[in-house]
This record gives structure tokens, C-alpha cells and sequence, in this order.
């Protein structure tokens, strides 16, 4: 099972980070609201830079783990 998590794991890191690049380069956008965790957890920096967030945003290097776990891998029947 370790390789289908190592492979499920790939599959979501790859699409996060496209998802991640369309944002940041197509659209300038932070659909994932970063800017609240900012505003939130350091509000003298987001006071300060508010106002240019989406560039900041879009210039930002985004770091993240996935981490893939599988419990159970069977099937669901419908008793009823």
C-alpha cells in the first residue's frame, strides 16, 4: 500500500502545484485566502501591505507537504 500512497501523494502535488501556478501567474488571484491566515497571525504586516497582497501573493514561494495515509482500501456495497 506504501506505493499507491507515494503515488496518490505525486498525483495531489502535482496538481496543487498547478493550481497553485495558475493562481499565482494567470489570475494574480488567492482563492486559497492565504491573506487570512496573514491577517490573522501577523496583523501589523497585513496592515502595512494590505493593499499590494495580490502581488505579494502572486511573488510568494508556497511551501506545503502532502502526506498520504490509506486505512482502508475495500468496497462499499449497499446493504439495504
Amino acid at each position: 500500500m506504501n506505493h499507491i500512497e507515494k503515488n496518490v501523494e505525486n498525483i495531489i502535488q502535482s496538481d496543487t502545484n498547478k493550481i497553485l501556478n495558475k493562481l499565482q501567474s494567470d489570475y494574480e488571484a488567492d482563492a486559497p485566502e492565504f491573506r487570512e491566515y496573514v491577517r490573522i497571525n501577523h496583523p501589523a504586516f497585513w496592515k502595512k501591505h494590505r493593499k499590494e497582497w495580490d502581488t505579494i501573493f502572486s511573488n510568494s514561494t508556497i511551501d506545503y507537504h502532502v502526506d498520504v495515509t490509506i486505512e482502508d482500501f475495500g468496497a462499499k456495497t449497499d446493504s439495504g
